[in-house]
């Protein structure tokens, strides 16, 4: 696991919750073809309009489970350059067209916050984010330091997604180990010169949900229920993530 923070906040490309589904207007048609996205596929015709259309419209029904996956996947060079803080262009051309595994155990926080869902339209229509009681203060023993973090690995475990708790096993093992050691790397993210840099805002719980958001395959889970109307399921996660992205974009 390589040490540092990267946490980038400004997210410019939303999925939003309302338009599920394709939104790329050639996709639509009878061929069902975008010729944007077979071009940079098929011709390598990786430029700036041709990326921002890819990054603006969805291309498919569930744009995680059906995009097209990386043949090389986590050992794709593309991938690997990003991982480590990297910004070509040709590597970001890549990394739209073909599904790369989300499970990164260096755990950058930055590429992945583009695909962050959220409403942009009417806050109105908005589901309200969770709100904690007393009662859950006592059963999860909310302090300063840790906040909700019980609550958000208990969700975690009771929603089969233990092994993301774990860097000893991969994505979907049955993992037999109860000492939660992705947490050491919550710990070093907390310490990390960036963190410290911008005030220390995030409590462990908050630090964590970011981590699981941007390298766990949870994160998959939590966009895919709360696109179903969903939003019990996953009522901590996304409570520590709301808090967590809200305190780095107001100290950023």
């Amino acid at each position: 696991v390589k040490k540092g923070l990267k946490v980038i906040v400004d997210v410019t490309h939303h999925h939003k919750i309302k338009d599920v589904g394709i939104t790329c207007a050639y996709m639509k048609k009878d061929d069902g073809v975008c010729p944007i996205y077979a071009a940079m596929q098929q011709e390598y015709e990786f430029t700036p309009d041709n990326l921002a259309h890819l990054e603006q419209y969805t291309h498919f029904e569930d744009e995680v489970g059906d995009k097209p996956q990386c043949r090389y996947q986590d050992e794709c060079k593309s991938f690997k350059r990003l991982e480590s803080g990297g910004n070509r262009f040709d590597d970001r051309c890549h990394i739209t067209l073909y599904r790369h595994p989300p499970r990164a155990r260096n755990l950058n926080l930055a590429d992945n916050m583009h695909a962050f869902v959220m409403n942009t339209g009417d806050k109105k229509q908005n589901h309200s984010i969770y709100r904690p009681t007393s009662d859950d203060e006592k059963k999860y023993g909310w302090n300063k330091k840790d906040g909700y973090l019980a609550a958000l690995i208990e969700e975690v475990i009771r929603n089969g997604f233990k092994s993301d708790l774990c860097l000893k096993c991969g994505p979907n093992e049955q993992c037999p180990h109860n000492e939660n050691s992705l947490l050491t790397v919550v710990d070093e993210k907390m310490k990390h010169i960036r963190h410290q840099m911008v005030g220390c805002p995030l409590s462990r719980d908050l630090m964590l949900a970011l981590v699981l958001y941007t390298g766990c395959e949870c994160n998959y889970d939590l966009c895919r229920t709360q696109r179903n109307g969903d939003y019990h399921k996953w009522k901590w996660f996304d409570y520590c993530l709301y808090w967590g992205i809200s305190w780095l974009s107001a100290r950023e």
